[in-house]
C-alpha cells in the first residue's frame, strides 16, 4: 500500500505527538488549579479530591483514546484511504525502484505470529490509463522482502479518481 514517504510521515506524527503534548499540559494545568480551588486543607470530606481525580482519569484517558485514533490515521493521509475504497483499479509498470533504508522491525502478534520487517521502498511507475495513455507517478511503499517487484514488473494500483498522482499499491488493490 502506498502511504507516503517517512520523511512526510514523520513530519505528520510529530505533529500527532506535539498535539498530545499540549493537551496533557492543559489536563494538568486544570487538574491543579481546580486542586487549588478546592483547597484540600481545611476540608473533612475527600469526596471533592476523588471527584477531582476521577475527572482528571476520565480526561486523561479520553486524550489518550483519541491520541491513538490519530495516530493510527496519521499514517494514511485522507485521499490515500479513499484511494483504497473508491479507486479507479489499473496496472503499472515498475521503471525504477530503490530501496530508501526505512524499515521496520520483525516483531511477533498476540498469537505469537511472527510479522516480517518492511523496508520502505520508492518506486518510478508508469500508469496504464483506461483511454490507453500512460503517465509516470511516484509511488513509496513499505513491503517484506517476499512482494519486492523487479524492474518491468506489472502491479496492480488503484488511482484516485480525481487526483492521479495519489497512487496505492497492496495486498488490497488487487484488480
Amino acid at each position: 500500500m502506498n502511504r507516503m514517504s517517512m520523511y512526510q510521515r514523520s513530519r505528520r506524527m510529530l505533529k500527532e505527538w506535539g498535539i498530545l503534548l499540549l493537551l496533557l499540559v492543559a489536563l494538568h494545568v486544570l487538574f491543579f488549579i481546580g486542586f487549588v480551588l478546592i483547597d484540600p486543607r481545611p476540608m473533612r470530606s475527600l469526596t471533592p479530591i476523588w471527584i477531582l481525580t476521577g475527572l482528571y482519569l476520565i480526561g486523561l484517558t479520553a486524550i489518550l483514546i483519541g491520541f491513538y485514533r490519530r495516530v493510527n490515521r496519521a499514517d494514511i493521509p485522507p485521499e490515500y484511504r479513499f484511494t483504497l475504497k473508491h479507486g479507479v483499479p489499473t496496472t503499472a509498470k515498475v521503471l525504477e525502484i530503490e530501496h530508501t533504508r526505512w524499515k521496520t522491525q520483525r516483531y511477533r502478534r498476540l498469537n505469537l505470529q511472527a510479522v516480517p520487517r518492511h523496508r520502505e521502498y520508492a518506486m518510478q511507475i508508469r500508469m496504464n490509463k483506461p483511454d490507453g495513455s500512460s503517465y509516470d507517478a511516484l509511488l513509496n511503499v513499505f513491503l517484506p522482502g517476499a512482494l519486492v517487484p523487479e524492474k518491468g514488473d506489472m502491479i496492480a494500483v488503484k488511482v484516485h479518481p480525481e487526483y492521479p498522482d495519489v497512487v496505492v499499491w497492496g495486498a488490497e488493490t488487487a484488480v
